[in-house]
Formats: structure tokens, sequence, C-alpha cells
């Protein structure tokens, strides 16, 4: 889609490693390996949209768990969508779009 647009804003597309057991929560997890980098190299971000979990798919009631359960009040039990996330106040990129 955007081959041979002309961007006023740098993309990367990453792929990231190392995201699980045993390298979880380490300096090493691929995601941290990125973020590093940018802070070394003084590259400002706008946002950033990651594909996680994308494949999991069940339609039965209570197979969408959370880690914090006071999400399950504003997301579905089942595990058959897929959902776009922003910090509050995060910007343009993850706000909710009204037509």
């Amino acid at each position: 889609m955007l081959y041979g647009k002309k961007l006023d804003k740098r993309i990367d597309w990453v792929a990231y490693t190392l995201e699980e057991p045993p390298f979880f929560r380490t300096e090493h997890v691929g995601s941290a390996v990125h973020a590093r980098s940018l802070v070394d190299n003084i590259i400002k971000i706008m946002g950033m949209i990651c594909l996680e979990m994308i494949g999991y798919f069940s339609d039965t009631e209570g197979s969408q768990d959370y880690p914090i359960s006071s999400l399950k009040a504003l997301y579905p039990a089942r595990g058959n969508y897929i959902t776009v996330a922003g910090k509050t106040g995060g910007g343009k990129l993850s706000e909710e779009k009204k037509n």
C-alpha cells in the first residue's frame, strides 16, 4: 500500500524476536532492544501498531482472559475480536472515530 508513496514520516516495519521465556522481561527481548536503539539514536516516535496474538480465535464464552481482572468489564469474554488500544490521551493514532 505504501510502495512508491512519498512519506513525510519515518516508518519502521519491525518483527520482534525473543518475546517469550526465557528472554521475557530481560534486556534481550526484541522490543526492548529496538526501543533502546531508538532512544540511543534520538529517534522520535509518533505511534506504534503492534499485531499481538493475531491468529487466536475462539467463539467459546469465557475463552478470553486478561492479566488485569478489571479489563473484563471493558472487553469481550470471547476470543473472537481484534481491538486497537492506546494510552489515554495518546493522540490521534488510537482515538475512536465516529461517523
